[in-house]
């Protein structure tokens, strides 16, 4: 029989909204040093320790997740020639970011979870708290929390992690994510030069690298956790396995799984280790000022 998506919703998912208190707060540290050689070269170093706060967000084991947080360090030398008209300033730099929320992992975390926790679409009327709640229901006659405790045991899921999901997903809990690393590692130079007092000429090269560090571990870990139980459970109402059941017509979580999951992960995967094609590799400008006469008008030509 069809049962509408947002009515089973609201009759099978215990309203439990969550209100936290949780602060995100840290510290960041900032340090330098620039030492003059010469009266023509100088060198420096600096290093950081940074955060970046973020809302409260949990993960798929339903823990805190920390805040995004940047390691970067940088040096190089600076050299000034002809009484200073020639300025130029090169410098290296390397920057470790740890725990971004922004990439592919926050985006499949919020998709695999749907396998567990029915979201109200009719699409994924599949998922298995739903669906066991339903099943046990029919064969089991459980109502209330003991129905809760029952689904969450027989999903094999933690009672208040899957509270906590399921308020995620559908009563505006704590949104779910997952983080990644990422290192950014390059160099620059800079070219100031001021062949006489009205005419100057920037130049300005660099070479940046981002590297896919980590895919998220959270949800490497959840998916090989739970593949077990999807794969093996049986429908105690219709005696057919789960995982290739479809239910109301609606696809399987056996066809659900790999297109939106398994096979964008798996391309996630393979860049790790490799520099990001989205980020360009290499930059140049050019920039030339005139000024003319004692007024402040200017024209310039650039890049």
């Amino acid at each position: 029989f069809f049962i509408q998506p947002q009515s089973l919703l609201r009759r099978w998912l215990p309203f439990n909204r969550i209100v936290s208190d949780k602060k995100n707060s840290g510290d960041t540290k900032t340090s330098g040093a620039v030492l003059k050689i010469t009266p023509w070269l100088s060198v420096h170093a600096n290093k950081s320790d940074s955060f970046i706060p973020a809302d409260p967000a949990i993960n798929l084991h339903g823990e805190y997740l920390p805040n995004p947080q940047g390691k970067g360090e940088d040096y190089g030398f600076t050299v000034q020639l002809f009484q200073r008209k020639l300025s130029i300033r090169a410098n290296q730099f390397r920057v470790v970011t740890f725990n971004d929320r922004s990439g592919n992992s926050s985006t499949l975390a919020t998709r695999a979870v749907k396998m567990d926790v029915f979201d109200g679409q009719p699409s994924r009327i599949f998922s298995l708290d739903a669906r066991a709640r339903q099943w046990l229901q029919a064969t089991q006659g459980l109502s209330g929390s003991a129905l809760d405790a029952a689904v969450a045991q027989e999903i094999k899921m933690d009672p208040a992690v899957l509270s906590l999901l399921q308020t995620s997903v559908n009563f505006g809990g704590l949104p779910i994510a997952e983080g990644q690393d990422a290192l950014s590692k390059g160099r620059e130079v800079e070219i100031h030069y001021n062949p006489t007092s009205y005419w100057t000429v920037k130049a300005n090269l660099t070479q940046n690298e981002t590297v896919q560090a980590a895919i998220a571990q959270d949800l490497l870990d959840y998916l090989a956790e739970r593949m077990p139980v999807w794969t093996t459970l049986v429908d105690r109402e219709t005696r057919a396995l789960w995982y290739t059941s479809s239910y109301n017509g609606a696809q399987t979580p056996q066809a659900y799984l790999p297109g939106n999951v398994n096979t964008p992960l798996g391309i996630a995967q393979q860049t790790v280790g490799k520099s990001l094609p989205q980020i360009r590799k290499y930059r140049a400008n050019l920039s030339t000022n005139f000024y003319l006469g004692a007024s402040p008008s200017r024209s310039s030509c650039g890049r």
